[in-house]
Formats: structure tokens, C-alpha cells, sequence
């Protein structure tokens, strides 16, 4: 490299090594000399030590106390460019051929500077980052190049032989990333309420870095969410010059399935006397219940009406999902159950709890007599027929409503059922 005019850094008997020794002898006496007129300047020695050899230099140091060099190995086997920062000491750079010596630093800590081949006739110009590690940085056609300094923008002035075996200066435009790949997820499926999702979910990512090449990723394969959950995430993490980004997707909640709505307690089919007891409930495995119109239904069968009757109800869980059911129970009247619902409304009656044993067993004869007509409507008979038997019952009726024992709303309710026979 004395070729070029460097400081014979790796090759120590050249004229060249000699004049830069003694320039740096100068500096360092005239420092001391200034030093010595102010009596508020003091120096601190520092030795950086080495990489296991016997030998370092140190050639650079930028604004935050970061130092560069070259330093012999173990051995003296070899000799490699090196970092040194307070933090960390002296850091091996490596080396893209036999020996390295790192030349300049700039304050993004990227470092430049040059590799020898072992007979020292060769070398190649590198820049080194702490993301990127050591870079050849070419040359304009021949077979050495060196880098000599770096300003804070990335450039990078040196020199390099070309094809003709000249030699030139060069300002390499290398381009530091100082930031990592950008990594943005992409959710995407139906999202219903309170931020659960109704569908399959598709997760993709999209990573870029137009500063430098993406070298790796991890997790940032398409995914999908194809079951109900109540959380699960994505992470995304990628590599680049720039250093290492990663983003997630935050909690992806999946709830497509239908809240239920169930009946329960139905027997279908109810005489006049039964109770009805339906319940209903509504009920969600995951997001759970927000709202319902779920009602049961409860009480006398009587009460309900003759004939068929529908029960339904909707629910909505927290994702917005609709849930739906329907119950449908009839009641039936026959001639013995009309008969029983008439007994049981005369021995209700105020009236009749007031009466003793003897007079109960007469009302309950006469409540008895009105029934008998009804048991004789039977299907074979014709509309004239049917409704001649209903006239005597509901005569039977009127009897006890006088008597105090029905009230005539209840004479009304029982007449109305006999009509449906």
C-alpha cells in the first residue's frame, strides 16, 4: 500500500510508516507543549489494549469517543481492523482477505478502510456498519483500492488502480441505513362488535426498506384464523443493513358461531287443568350474551286459550351474532278436562271455601250435573246436536254463577271452550 501514500500500516518498514510516526510523534509533542502553558489541561492515557497480539495502532476516533485501528492477533498471526468504545473495548472487524486496518470513522459509526492480501501487494477498500459487518467497496477496475476517510453522509474518499494500472481518486457514494425494514400487517376478514371478527381472518405483511435490502424475516408467512378464539396474535420481524423491525397484529378475536336460544320443559300437548312451565334461555360460548328476547311461559294451560301457540326469541352475542329459536305447545279441550276446570273454578270460589262439608258436596253435585252434558258430545254428533248439549251446560253455568260459586267471567271462559268441542 506504500504505492498509494498511506501510513505503511501493515507493512512497517517502509519510508511511509516512518514519516506518519513522526507526524504523530509532532502532534503529540506540540499538544503537550500547549498543554503545558494552560495549567487547566490534563491528559488521561488510555491503553486499548490489543486483539491477543503484541502490537495496535489506533488511526481514528469520531465525536462519541469511538476508536478504530488495527490491531495484531494472537501471535501476532495476522492483523485485523478494530472498534473500541468504553462500553464495549476493542471489537475484531474481521477481514476480507489476509490482514485489515481500519482508517476513519464517522460519528453513525460506519467505518472504512482496507484489506492486504498476505504478500501485501494487494488491497481492497471496505466499509464496515454495525448491521452490515465488512463490505468490499470495489474498484475502478484494477486490483487495489483503499478508503481513507468517511464524512457523515456515508461518502467515502480513498483511491483505487484502474484497468491501466493508474491510480485515481475515488469517492465511493455508499448509502448508510440507519433505519430498519418498515413492517405493517394486514388483518383482514368481517369484523362484527366490540372488535370480534364474524369470519375466517387473513393475516398477510408487507415489509420494505428502500434504503438497503431485506436480508431475513420471521413470522411474516400469510397466516389465517380459521377457528373461534378469544385472542390470538402475529408477529412479524425482518432484517435489514438499517437493523431489526418487527410489528404484530394485536389481538385477533374470532366468534362466528351463533349464540343458542333454547326452550325447555315443553310436554307439546296440555289439557285444560295443566300447568305449562317452558323455559328459555340464551346462552354464548365465547363472546357472550348482549341482549335477548328470550320469555318463557308459565301458569294454567287454560289461561293460554284453546289451539296452538308459539313461543320465539332471538339473541345477540358480543360479535353481533343473531341466534334464533321457536317453541309451539298446544292446548287441547276435552270433554273431561273442561269438566275438571269447571269443578276447579267452583271449588276456588270464596263462596265455596265460606260453606261447610255438607253444602260443598251439593255444589260439587251440581258442578257435576253441568259436565254431564258435555260428556255426551261426542264426535259422531252433528252441529244442532253438539250445540243443544253446550245450551244445557252453559244453563248449568248460570246456576252456579248465580249461586255465587263462578264468577261470569269465568262462566264466559268455560262457555268458550265448550263451543271447541
Amino acid at each position: 500500500m506504500g504505492r498509494f501514500g498511506l501510513p505503511g500500516r501493515l507493512v512497517r518498514t517502509r519510508p511511509a510508516r516512518r514519516l506518519f510516526l513522526l507526524l504523530s510523534l509532532l502532534t503529540v509533542v506540540v499538544g503537550l507543549l500547549a498543554g503545558s502553558a494552560s495549567s487547566a489541561t490534563s491528559v488521561t492515557i488510555v491503553d486499548l489494549g490489543t486483539l491477543g497480539g503484541t502490537r495496535s495502532y489506533a488511526n481514528a476516533v469520531n465525536d462519541s469517543g469511538q476508536v478504530v485501528g488495527e490491531s495484531t492477533t494472537a501471535g501476532d498471526a495476522s492483523t485485523h481492523a478494530f472498534s473500541w468504545t468504553q462500553a464495549g473495548g476493542m471489537v475484531d472487524l474481521g477481514t476480507l482477505a489476509s490482514s485489515s486496518s481500519a482508517v476513519a470513522v464517522n460519528d453513525a459509526g460506519q467505518i472504512v478502510g482496507y484489506n492486504l492480501t498476505a504478500d501485501g501487494t494487494q488491497g481492497r477498500a471496505f466499509s464496515w456498519t454495525q448491521a452490515g459487518g465488512m463490505v468490499d467497496l470495489g474498484t475502478l477496475g484494477g486490483s487495489t483500492s483503499f478508503a481513507l476517510a468517511v464524512n457523515g453522509s456515508g461518502q467515502v474518499v480513498g483511491g483505487s488502480t484502474t484497468a491501466a494500472g493508474q491510480t485515481h481518486a475515488v469517492l465511493w457514494q455508499t448509502q448508510v441505513d440507519a433505519s430498519p425494514p418498515v413492517v405493517t400487517p394486514h388483518v383482514t376478514g368481517t369484523l362484527g362488535s366490540g372488535g370480534w371478527y364474524v369470519s375466517d381472518v387473513s393475516v398477510s405483511w408487507t415489509v420494505s426498506d428502500p434504503e438497503s435490502e431485506v436480508t431475513s424475516t420471521s413470522g411474516c408467512d400469510p397466516s389465517s384464523v380459521t377457528a373461534d378464539t378469544a385472542g390470538v396474535s402475529f408477529t412479524c420481524s425482518a432484517t435489514s443493513a438499517g437493523g431489526t423491525a418487527s410489528a404484530s397484529t394485536g389481538t385477533i378475536k374470532r366468534d362466528a358461531t351463533n349464540p343458542t336460544v333454547t326452550y325447555a320443559g315443553n310436554a307439546g300437548t296440555y289439557g285444560l287443568v295443566d300447568m305449562v312451565a317452558i323455559t328459555c334461555t340464551a346462552a354464548d360460548n365465547l363472546s357472550g350474551v348482549a341482549s335477548s328476547t328470550c320469555a318463557g311461559a308459565s301458569g294454567p294451560a287454560w289461561a293460554f286459550g284453546a289451539g296452538s301457540h308459539t313461543l320465539s326469541a332471538t339473541a345477540t352475542d358480543n360479535a353481533g351474532n343473531l341466534g334464533s329459536a321457536t317453541a309451539t305447545f298446544t292446548v287441547t279441550v276435552t270433554p273431561g278436562s273442561l269438566g275438571a276446570l269447571t269443578l276447579q273454578f267452583v271449588q276456588s270460589s270464596a263462596r265455596y271455601q265460606a260453606l261447610s262439608a255438607r253444602q260443598q258436596a251439593a255444589v260439587d253435585a251440581l258442578a257435576r250435573t253441568a259436565t254431564q252434558a258435555l260428556v255426551q258430545i261426542v264426535p259422531r254428533l252433528n252441529a244442532k246436536q253438539k250445540e243443544a248439549f253446550v245450551c244445557v251446560y252453559k244453563l248449568a253455568l248460570n246456576a252456579l254463577v248465580r249461586g255465587g260459586w263462578l264468577t261470569q267471567s269465568q262462566a264466559n271462559t268455560l262457555v268458550g271452550f265448550a263451543q271447541t268441542l
